[in-house]
């Protein structure tokens, strides 16, 4: 689902790994490590799998966040441990949360059990053999170690999606990839702008659970005003009642600025006349 730069960036990624024998063998063995950075909701621990998946490994999760441990030398010792034991099952271990080594920066006296820590996840990754894939993630790459990053030669910033990407993701949790749902995925895309994968997921998702307990899928007019009302990290998710006046108001506005559809066209999703549209936006239009 990755476009652009990342998305070649994995592809030669999953590649490489795909043929680390052939590499080795050629005395070309590289590490295969990736470090995936950026907002939080965009999907990194899905591409993670997605990794694992499309190389039929075993995937291991490590939040390091969860390893964090406020006895001296009880974080790095719960480190190691993830380190010890992964190497056996030639699987795909996932780092997640990686910049939470750095959070005992907090604390100025604590800067030893950073040193140790940051010397700890530095030779766990070391001594990983080539044949091991590492992925790491984080939200705030700023907060780590240099070194952490120069044991990564593969690295992606996972931005917000772009429209494509958009579009599968609508197409994928909303319409569960039914090509005949397209031209919906392709409106919701369109006015989704500004939005990470998990608020799309997080939408999609609660539309088909209204569906399967109410017994009838939710109008689109109803996902649109859930979009409507959704910031990045922040998803509405589809109510239950029937869109009242209000509603239908703020919809119309929001698919004439935001999606430039015409009046025909809301009118028809929302389900009033075109007349009544025109309305609405005028009432908009005059506060």
């Amino acid at each position: 689902m990755l476009n652009g730069e990342p998305g070649a960036t994995i592809s030669q990624f999953i590649d490489d790994a795909k043929h680390i024998d052939l590499l080795s063998e050629k005395g070309v063995s590289a590490r295969l490590g990736l470090l995936l950075y950026g907002p939080p909701g965009t999907g990194k621990s899905l591409l993670a799998g997605h990794v694992a998946a499309s190389l039929g490994r075993p995937f291991y999760i490590a939040r390091l966040d969860s390893l964090i441990s406020s006895r001296l030398g009880e974080t790095a010792k719960n480190i190691r441990g993830v380190f010890e034991y992964v190497p056996a099952k030639k699987a795909v271990l996932f780092l997640d949360e990686m910049d939470a080594i750095a959070k005992v920066r907090d604390d100025r006296h604590e800067l030893g059990e950073l040193k140790r820590v940051v010397n700890t996840v530095l030779q766990g990754l070391d001594s990983l053999t080539d044949d091991v894939v590492t992925i790491a993630a984080t939200n705030h790459p700023h907060l780590l170690d240099p070194a952490i990053w120069r044991r990564f030669p593969y690295k992606a910033e996972i931005s917000l999606p772009d429209r494509d990407v958009r579009e599968s993701l609508w197409l994928h949790f909303l319409y569960e990839g039914q090509e005949a749902r397209r031209d919906e995925a392709t409106l919701l895309a369109q006015v989704s702008d500004g939005l990470n994968g998990a608020d799309i997921e997080n939408i999609g998702l609660a539309a088909r659970r209204r569906a399967i307990l109410s017994g009838a899928e939710p109008a689109l007019a109803k996902i649109l005003l859930a979009v409507s009302g959704s910031r990045s990290g922040s998803a509405r998710l589809i109510g239950n009642d029937d869109l009242d006046a209000q509603a239908k108001r703020t919809l119309s506005s929001f698919l004439s600025d935001k999606g430039g559809i015409n009046q025909a066209e809301i009118a028809r999703i929302i389900g009033v006349s075109r007349q009544m549209v025109n309305k609405y936006l005028k009432e908009v239009q005059d506060g």
